[in-house]
């Protein structure tokens, strides 16, 4: 038997935040938002049924569906400016509740992977300082005397002085106005599949209350888009048992007037065939993990594979023992790896009118092709690595640096406020609302070549030339050794974008008594467009060979 829900957009659009990059529209849509819609309109009716209830927890047990979508683009995003109701709401702790959704997270992943007793009660400590955290917060913002009690505040909601909040609303636009989740081998009791089909008809929007839907039970589907699959590149949100007292218990909490995060599981998904050509992608993914300088020296991006290496130690250090390969880089012979693993890349603040080169934060950019397996090891050492500064709660990554001091690193939850650190800035994925990619690049560090090419600032016009010529090649085979079509190539030794360091001033690579590389920035102008990270070189998994997509209006 197969269950479908098939969903037709009323209005050709659908509006929804992606949840890690309030910047970005999700798609496509996230299975966990369209079973939180059915359970909202289950607790909009008068009297809610005893039998769509248990329904409701039936189809949160089925295994993630398959999902049917057709191609979108995406709107560009406008920031409106909305009148705020209420002050009290709009002066809520919201830094106080994203802590408490942290350390809830972090005590989760503990007892997923059955923690030691010492590890489990550090992780209950830490979410029970941050919900008294969250309470005391709350309370300040209520008491008399503070915004929410003051004339201030009540001035906020009349008249000329009415405060005004700045809101976006990311949405796309399909290719065709229906999608379907498809559970292929679910073959639910008569009662239960009635109760669905009430609930399905009823649902009026998905997402936000602009994206008005209209919502059917099938039993035919078209073929899947999207699949389960650990090795899929794309994360979405599903359900899994309990989540309907989940949503239940968190609106309790919130009473739909607070800031919050939609209780799931992620699962990732595979892409079953492209709805049209793919434009061309590398081996690493686009799924970051960012770590934002919290505290401790401000450093120039000449230190990039320094910090990328004290990174990969800590990772090391922190992370399951034997290291998993996709950290350390090298198989269980010890040789390096031939496929792709973790690149650590510092990210530098670069190609903006106020650039100045320093390091904001690292991104630890994995591989598309990454197991669950690993992901999960990854997500280990990082929590391992928080726990080692004895105040779990803190969430502050410590990485000595010698005599700059110690540099205290931050994992952002959703997306970072940081422009420069948002994963799409490198990617190449938004230009005018579409994921068009880019056809040119620049280096914000230099790449360290694969082989010398010989003294690219040598005196004699003619040796120099062959020099360059040799770099350019040697570049242009490692866009091919990513994944990337072969590149026209124009090696300079100035950084192309404002804030970058020229390459002389970086450091030998890899340094410790290795043969040196030869360090180069370049432009890079490819074929068609490609969908990023761009990272070339030898110094791929420690920051050096990072690009930046350059658009032809800049």
């Amino acid at each position: 038997m197969t269950l479908a829900l098939r969903v037709q957009l009323l209005t050709g659009r659908y509006v929804a935040t992606a949840y890690n990059d309030r910047s970005r529209a999700e798609w496509p849509p996230h299975p966990a938002r369209v079973y939180s819609a059915l359970v909202a309109t289950h607790f909009s009716r008068p009297e809610p049924s005893e039998a769509e209830r248990v329904a409701l927890q039936w189809l949160e047990e089925q295994p993630a569906p398959s999902v049917t979508a057709p191609e979108a683009s995406h709107r560009r995003v406008m920031t409106h400016f909305v009148p705020v109701n209420d002050t009290t709401v709009h002066s809520h702790p919201t830094k106080s509740f994203a802590k408490l959704e942290e350390a809830r997270q972090k005590a989760q992943v503990v007892r997923d992977r059955d923690g030691k007793n010492n590890e489990v009660a550090k992780a209950d400590k830490a979410l029970a300082k941050a919900r008294a955290k969250l309470a005391k917060d709350t309370r300040n913002v209520a008491r008399p005397g503070s915004r929410a009690g003051n004339v201030a505040s009540a001035l906020g909601v009349v008249g000329a002085t009415r405060v005004r909040q700045p809101r976006t609303f990311p949405s796309v636009t399909p290719e065709e106005d229906v999608f379907w989740l498809t559970w292929a081998d679910a073959d639910p009791p008569s009662e239960v599949r009635t109760s669905l089909a009430e609930l399905a008809r009823d649902v009026c929007r998905i997402g936000h209350s602009s994206s008005m839907v209209a919502v059917s039970l099938r039993d035919d589907a078209p073929e899947p888009t999207f699949v389960p699959s650990d090795m899929g590149e794309l994360s979405l949100r599903v359900t899994g048992p309990g989540q309907f007292d989940a949503l239940q218990r968190e609106f309790d909490r919130h009473e739909g007037l607070e800031p919050r995060l939609l209780p799931a599981l992620h699962q990732a998904y595979a892409r079953t065939a492209p709805v049209r050509p793919e434009v061309p992608y590398s081996v690493f993914g686009d799924n970051w993990v960012i770590l934002r300088r919290k505290a401790g020296p401000r450093l120039p991006s000449v230190r990039t594979a320094e910090i990328a290496r004290a990174v990969r130690g800590a990772l090391m250090k922190h992370g399951p023992d034997p290291v998993p390969s996709v950290i350390l880089g090298r198989g269980g012979d010890g040789r390096p790896l031939e496929v792709a693993h973790l690149a650590i890349v510092p990210i530098p603040l670069i190609g903006g009118r106020h650039a100045d080169g320093s390091i904001l934060g690292v991104a630890l950019v994995l591989p598309r092709e990454c197991s669950a397996e690993d992901r999960r090891a990854i997500a280990q050492a990082l929590l391992e690595w928080e726990s080692a500064g004895g105040d779990p709660s803190s969430g502050s990554l410590r990485l000595t640096l010698g005599r700059a001091g110690v540099l205290e690193l931050e994992r952002e939850i959703g997306s970072p406020g940081l422009r420069t650190l948002r994963p799409w800035t490198w990617c190449g994925l938004e230009r005018r609302g579409t994921l068009a990619g880019a056809t040119r690049w620049a280096t914000a560090t230099p790449i360290a070549l694969d082989r010398n090419p010989g003294q690219l600032r040598d005196r004699d016009p003619s040796r120099a030339a062959e020099a360059a010529s040799q770099a350019e090649k040697s570049i242009a085979d490692a866009a091919e050794h990513v994944g990337l079509p072969r590149p026209e190539v124009r090696v300079v030794p100035a950084s192309p974008l404002r804030g970058g360091a020229k390459a002389r001033r970086f450091p030998p690579f890899p340094g410790g008594g290795k043969t040196q590389r030869v360090l180069t920035h370049a432009f890079l102008e490819f074929p068609q467009a490609v969908r990023g990270p761009v990272i070339l070189g030898a110094g791929r998994y420690r920051g050096l060979g990072l690009c930046r997509p350059l658009w032809e209006e800049r």
